[in-house]
Parts: structure tokens; C-alpha cells; sequence
């Protein structure tokens, strides 16, 4: 049996070495994810709602569907919001800047006019450091857990899930959320550059919010007025 003995040896050898690397808690991932937050220059997103629509306009029965837009730090971000009244399905460029919030909604606003949206969808809160993402990474979630590791859009992710108040995390959707409620929110972060890739909000009747986040430091286009 000597002959097995360096065999044996090797095994072991590899055995400790597999062992000395401690794998990633869901905390480590937050933070490591935090950290790559807060250096993004651009990134692209989409914002989809399964379940009834945010009412912005009672009068005029007006409501956010969803959006896709553009950020570029430290506070510019441009969306087209898809918009609902009644059976009627359209769409407005909304855009944040320094100088204000501006739409265009051709043909009434073929250009864009500068609009008070009060305290209305606002998508520069979903990268304000102390209000967004940043925020919900640091230590925006309770008893944060390590799912296991997916793919998204061929991207292999961590799955990290916990639990938070609706008050902390409503900015991300807008200020689409009612807050007397706990909700679930499920994070999938790039295992190699834990960038986050998609965030999932699930309210109490399990209606849901999916922000996709792509295109980390390429190139997009923030109108001007």
C-alpha cells in the first residue's frame, strides 16, 4: 500500500488548500457590491411592475408602467417612463439634471419643458447614495441570506435575499411603495466584478418591482434641453 502514500499526500494537499479559502458570506458580497456602487460613472436600467399600476395623477387616472433610462454621476439620468390612462398606453422622456426635471411628450411637449414633479417618480433616487442602492447594500436589508449562485442573461450572479422596511427602500421604485409594509428584496450580483445586475422588490400581496441594471462604464446618452 506504500504506493498509494503520495496519492494520498496530494489529495490532502489539495484538500487544504480548497479549505483556506473561506467562501463569500451575503454580507461580504453587500459590502464588496457597496464598494463597486459607489465608482459607477454609467449604467443603464429598466424598471418593470407586475401588478397594479402607481397612480400619479388621480384626476387624470395616470399611472407609471415602467421605464428604461441611462445614469451618469454624479446625478444625471434620463428615462423613457411608459404611462398609462385608462386603456391609453404612452410614452414621455423624462429627464433629471442639475438645472431641474424636464419632459417631452410629443405632440403636446415635442421638446423638453421643465415640469415640478413634486415628490413623484424621481429615478435619481435609485443612485443617491443615501437614499438608493448604495443605501439598501450597506445596510438597507435584515438577516441578508446567500441563495446560491445564478445566471442572469448569461451572467453568472450571486443570489443574496432579505428583508426590509418599505419607508427605507421605496426611493429606488420611484416613491411607488406604500410603507406601512415589509418587503422582500432579492439581489443578484456579478460574482466577478459585483456589480448588481438585478433587484427584485416584493411587496405584501406580492405585486413586484424589477429593476435590470447593464452597460456598467459604457457609453450612453443624456439628452440635453
Amino acid at each position: 500500500m506504500k504506493h498509494l502514500t503520495p496519492i494520498i499526500v496530494l489529495a490532502s494537499m489539495l484538500l487544504a488548500a480548497c479549505g483556506g479559502a473561506e467562501a463569500l458570506t451575503a454580507e461580504d458580497i453587500l459590502n464588496n457590491a457597496a464598494e463597486a456602487t459607489a465608482t459607477i460613472e454609467t449604467v443603464e436600467f429598466e424598471i418593470a411592475r407586475d401588478g397594479s399600476p402607481i397612480v400619479i395623477d388621480p384626476e387624470a387616472n395616470l399611472a407609471i408602467l415602467g421605464a428604461t433610462g441611462a445614469y451618469e454621476a454624479p446625478d444625471s439620468v434620463y428615462a423613457a417612463v411608459r404611462v398609462g390612462a385608462g386603456t391609453i398606453i404612452t410614452e414621455g422622456e423624462v429627464l433629471w439634471i442639475a438645472d431641474g426635471v424636464f419632459l417631452r411628450l410629443p405632440p403636446l411637449f415635442p421638446e423638453f419643458e421643465p415640469i415640478e414633479v413634486g415628490d413623484t417618480f424621481d429615478a435619481t433616487r435609485i443612485f443617491d447614495p443615501e437614499q438608493g442602492v448604495p443605501a439598501v447594500l450597506t445596510d438597507g436589508l435584515t438577516d441578508p441570506t446567500l441563495v446560491g449562485e445564478e445566471e442572469i442573461d448569461g451572467i453568472p450572479t450571486y443570489h443574496v435575499t432579505g428583508t426590509a422596511e418599505a419607508e427605507t427602500i421605496t426611493d429606488i421604485v420611484g416613491g411607488g411603495l406604500e410603507t406601512d409594509q415589509t418587503v422582500t428584496v432579492d439581489l443578484w450580483i456579478d460574482r466577478g466584478s459585483f456589480e448588481v445586475v438585478r433587484l427584485l422588490v416584493t411587496e405584501d400581496d406580492e405585486e413586484t418591482w424589477t429593476l435590470d441594471f447593464f452597460n456598467y462604464g459604457g457609453d450612453v446618452e443624456i439628452p440635453t434641453p
